[in-house]
């Protein structure tokens, strides 16, 4: 399972989640999080929030259709 999906599955899953944690749950560096984060946000898969200190990722409905053709 490659970054990308790794991200949407847990989305799905989880739902809104804040950086650290789905980083964490992906098992992934955060600053690769962060890169591939931000490519998905740009794609359309996934939304961003920022609330004050911390960021917050849910997935799209573009993202939930990528994740149902899997």
């Amino acid at each position: 399972m490659n970054k990308k999906q790794r991200i949407l599955k847990t989305l799905k899953n989880f739902g809104r989640l804040p950086s650290t944690r789905l980083a964490n749950i992906c098992q992934l560096n955060y600053l690769t999080f962060n890169k591939e984060a931000d490519k998905l946000c740009k794609e359309g898969f996934i939304i961003q929030f920022k609330e004050t200190v911390a960021t917050y990722w849910q997935i799209s409905k573009k993202g939930l259709k990528e994740v149902d053709k899997e």
